[in-house]
């Protein structure tokens, strides 16, 4: 396995990193050493340079390097055609710079990790040329850095191969114990997975048969091969693809994706990423999967095994649209990656500089989104012009209105001086933004964590028109009041008391805001909001306008939809006789979702079960399941015209409902202040979430203001 990767680790990695020199300045090098080293590049001709990682000397494991300079421009004698070359990806660590390498003949001081990695990659008898981050571009030069970072998808797509780094992290805090511990556990694990996707006939031939042995003789009449991976194998495949902090940095996602080759690395083992990629796509194999997980206790189970690939996964997903995308063959096939969707499909990564989150993963995107790479802007303002991208982009609010950034207390422009979320953690200071940015850093220490998404689905609702004003008006000196045009279709009333973490029932909420004896005869009570003189008066019970609010009238995941007529009759009879009982409100789920195998879809069949109705269109067969979210949430809430909203636990009594220009969905607006300024915007709001409004998810308010029933005016956000 170790074949052409050239692992040569010829020094004792610990002894050597805690006796180490102490570096004077903490510091790669200081500005007099930068300047010797690194000879300007040629914007023009897209320069980089190229590290040439030479042999050791002999009885000497010092790490000596040469920089070479050369372009993917016109080359040039100063900077010639780049030669072949491999591209290394790793995680920093702890900015500790104390090992000591050469440098063009200069000594510079590298992180542990890196010092570890080049130490092990480097050839015996000969030259290896590598790119590396740290080393290739000059960390002190803020305008190269950022010039560096536009060239990113170039740099890993022209390699011929990128080598991902998967050993140990050697951070301050790594004891020699927890490197002994992990470091055989990621060998262990590298071998194992490569004698399962080359179908290994004496590993295959154990793994079944440790699977018949523990299921006995339920398993020995069976025609279909399973096999078993224990828990010690187990740990093993989590340790190599999921504990590592390899997988949580932004910048691999890039780099993992545009390369033409990858290869999973560290010492004494290696894994080519396309053998993990044909795994993968090879389900009825993947799927004969189990093991055996301390969360599942003894049982062995499939999801225990998948989700050891949950991180292989994503990235896999990601390297197929780069390639579909520089593939012209496929330029019409729907393979675009669009800003929006990569910021949130990779939201949970994590990176030392805020503005990575953003510029790490600019270069996937396929839009032109109009974003420049610059390190001199602050977090506050790069947040606000993405945001505003997005909507200009799309023309419509998703990234507000849907936005997967959302964080558990709303926005942290809600928060009253002194609020502890505004407390800064480990150093690192609370940027408030307006209410409108997306929360892009929602992982920070510092900062609430992000919530489940309410809608995640885009083309399920559409409440207010399918586009706004773009480009988004933005005023204020700072630009950072959004105005929206909209209409106001209710303001929040009283708010009564909701637990549901002690276990408050459904019920009980529907009693705090309904007739007490509702439940009693649901027809005896009607859904009619008082929404002004020419409105359509509502035709259905409160009863089941209450069910579908909590429901979202929707189906559960994976093929969310709305709800058909047939059903919604059904789930009225199963969901009054439920609650008369103390039971849950249930939704169902769509048939179509039958067809869906993939390891890697939503399957959470708890609580599901099956039931026949008696509805006026006929008999009914509904897959019956419960609400797919987390209640704590969630809170019921109804506006002083009696309309119904589903929306976030922290929203107010007093708070406006207004369907927007460009949102699927209604969002909550909270008077922050009267405008002050010469813009004259009157009452300057803060957004506060999204809301489920029941009767006004589908265009209403805009018949509302073609029937003079609703007006539409401005809402100017800060």
């Amino acid at each position: 396995m170790s074949g052409d990767a050239g692992f040569t680790h010829d020094s004792e990695v610990y002894p050597y990193y805690h006796n180490n020199r102490v570096n004077p300045n903490d510091t790669m090098m200081d500005e007099a050493t930068s300047k010797s080293i690194y000879r300007p590049l040629d914007i023009t001709k897209e320069e980089i340079r190229l590290l040439v990682l030479h042999p050791p000397l002999v009885a000497d494991s010092t790490l000596r390097c040469t920089l070479l300079h050369t372009g993917f421009a016109s080359p040039s004698i100063d900077a010639p055609t780049v030669p072949p070359y491999e591209a290394l990806s790793y995680v920093w660590g702890d900015p500790n710079f104390c090992i000591p390498i050469w440098l063009n003949n200069k000594e510079v001081w590298v992180t542990p990790n890196l010092a570890y990695a080049l130490s092990t990659l480097r050839h015996q008898g000969g030259d290896r040329v590598l790119w590396v981050d740290a080393l290739c571009i000059n960390q002190l030069d803020i305008a190269e850095r950022a010039h560096q970072v536009t060239l990113m998808r170039k740099i890993y797509s022209r390699c011929q191969r990128d080598l991902a780094w998967v050993g140990p992290t050697l951070d301050i805090d790594c004891s020699e114990e927890d490197f002994d511990y992990v470091q055989p556990k990621i060998v262990k694990g590298m071998k194992l997975m490569d004698r399962i996707v080359h179908r290994d006939a004496q590993t295959l031939m154990s793994l079944e048969g440790r699977y018949k042995s523990r299921k006995g003789a339920r398993a020995l009449g069976t025609s279909e091969t399973t096999m078993q991976v224990d828990r010690r194998e187990t740990s093993q495949l989590n340790w190599l693809f999921k504990e590592l902090c390899f997988w949580e940095r932004v910048w691999i996602v890039q780099e993992l994706s545009c390369a033409p080759r990858l290869t999973l690395v560290c010492e004494g083992a290696e894994l080519e990423w396309e053998s993990l990629s044909l795994f993968l796509r090879d389900e009825p194999y993947f799927d004969a999967f189990h093991a055996v997980g301390d969360i599942y206790g003894l049982t062995s189970n499939h999801h225990v095994f998948r989700e050891c690939f949950v991180n292989v996964k994503i990235i896999e997903d990601q390297r197929e649209r780069v390639h579909a995308c520089l593939d012209k063959s496929h330029a019409a096939d729907g393979s675009s990656s669009t800003l929006i969707d990569v910021l949130a499909r990779f939201r949970r990564m994590k990176s030392t500089d805020p503005r990575d989150r953003i510029y790490a993963l600019l270069g996937l995107v396929t839009q032109d989104h109009g974003i420049k790479v610059d390190y001199t802007k602050s977090i506050r303002d790069l947040y606000r012009e993405v945001t505003a991208s997005l909507i200009n982009i799309s023309g419509n609010l998703d990234a507000i209105c849907q936005s997967p950034f959302e964080l558990t207390r709303g926005p942290l422009a809600l928060c009253a001086p002194g609020d502890r979320a505004l407390s800064p953690s480990r150093g690192e200071p609370v940027v408030v933004l307006p209410s409108w940015t997306a929360e892009f850093n929602v992982n920070r220490q510092s900062s609430p964590q992000p919530v489940s998404v309410l809608f995640a689905q885009r083309d399920i609702f559409n409440a207010g028109k399918a586009n706004c004003e773009v480009p988004c008006r933005l005023l204020g000196n700072s630009q950072e009041t959004l105005v929206l045009r909209g209409s106001a279709v209710g303001c929040i009333g009283h708010i009564r008391p909701q637990d549901f973490y002690s276990g408050e029932s459904p019920s009980q909420v529907m009693q705090n805001y309904l007739e007490k004896d509702v439940l009693d005869d649901t027809s005896r009570y009607l859904y009619e909001p008082n929404l002004g003189a020419g409105a359509p008066k509502q035709s259905e019970t409160a009863f089941q306008a209450f069910w579908r609010t909590m429901a979202r009238d929707c189906t559960s995941p994976p093929r969310m939809r709305r709800l058909l007529k047939s059903e919604i009759a059904a789930l009225t009879i199963s969901n009054e006789r439920d609650l008369k009982s103390g039971e849950e409100i249930r939704t169902c789920r769509s048939t179509a979702s039958n067809n869906t195998t993939s390891a890697f879809t939503y399957n959470d069949d708890a609580g599901e079960s099956e039931a026949s109705f008696e509805v006026d269109d006929g008999p009914v067969q509904l897959k019956l399941t419960r609400l797919p979210y987390d209640k704590q949430d969630f809170m019921f809430a109804m506006c002083r015209n009696g309309v119904y909203v589903l929306t976030r636990p922290y929203v107010k009594e007093g708070d406006i409902v207004v369907v927007v220009d460009g949102g699927k969905v209604p969002v909550i607006l909270r008077k922050f202040k009267e405008d002050e300024t010469n813009e004259n915007l009157g009452t300057v709001y803060h957004f506060v979430a999204v809301a489920y409004v029941h009767g006004f998810m589908d265009g209403e308010a805009e018949d509302g203001v073609a029937e003079g029933w609703l007006k539409k005016e401005d809402f100017a956000i800060a």
